[in-house]
């Protein structure tokens, strides 16, 4: 695999030499990103190449490889650039949160969610909750899940980010308690039980956990993820009586 990297590496580079354009730069950098190569990638999109306002997905590939080099002052000055300069990602935006108060900033990342940087609100508010649960700010961290929790109704999609803030913050209970209102509102998923059945089963809750797959199976009968895990769930069970009868 490593060949194949480096030919399509030498390809791209070969490219960007030939061109100078910024759309070979870009190939060239995010091949060298999803090789690993974090090191040439911020080298190829070296200080001061990069103009945040006609690029700045570029921006977040540097943030992104500088992160993966345990630069967190560089990302999030790169990220910062980027979300300025109009970028939009929610997955990055979260990630550049939970950077900032893994480097105890936590009053910038306030007023990062203050930005206009979301696509949507249901990550915004629950990022809001995970900063202040941080703090340990409860009675703002439960506005913000609040707040997360009513805009997270609108799809599947929103209530699968909802779920994982749930976890993320409050743990299986609150994860398995808001699937059950999520299955009130019509926009429970098979991936959600699944998230909520794998949970489970980990922390040892095996009639949960296969309560939690049949749930899932009840909307996709043949869902193969769903199935696994149910088989997996009836596995456990059974290993777990066998222990119990020696």
């Amino acid at each position: 695999m490593a060949g194949e990297w480096d030919r399509a590496i030498d390809a791209h580079r070969n490219a960007y030499s030939l061109s100078g354009s910024e759309a070979s730069l870009a190939s060239l950098a995010y091949t060298q990103l999803e090789s690993g190569r974090y090191a040439d990638v911020v080298e190829t999109l070296g200080e001061p190449a990069l103009d945040p306002d006609s690029r700045p997905d570029l921006l977040t590939v540097r943030a992104t490889a500088k992160l993966s080099l345990e630069d967190g002052t560089g990302a999030i000055k790169d990220w910062r650039r980027a979300f300025e300069a109009g970028f939009r990602d929610d997955e990055l935006a979260a990630t550049h949160v939970r950077l900032l108060l893994a480097e105890g900033r936590e009053e910038e990342a306030l007023a990062f969610l203050d930005k206009d940087v979301f696509v949507t609100e249901v990550v915004r508010a629950g990022l809001s909750g995970v900063v202040h649960a941080h703090m340990n700010e409860e009675d703002l961290a439960g506005r913000a899940l609040s707040a997360m929790e009513a805009a997270s109704f609108e799809s599947a999609d929103t209530a699968m980010i909802a779920a994982y803030l749930f976890l993320e913050i409050r743990g299986i209970g609150a994860l398995q308690a808001y699937v059950e209102k999520a299955r009130a509102e019509e926009v429970a998923s098979p991936p959600l039980f699944t998230i909520l059945g794998a949970v489970l089963l980990d922390a040892g809750d095996v009639d949960n956990a296969l309560a939690a797959a049949e749930d899932g199976l009840a909307l996709v009968p043949f869902d193969e993820t769903l199935l696994d895990l149910k088989q997996a769930t009836e596995m456990f069970a059974q290993g777990t009586q066998y222990e119990q009868a020696l």
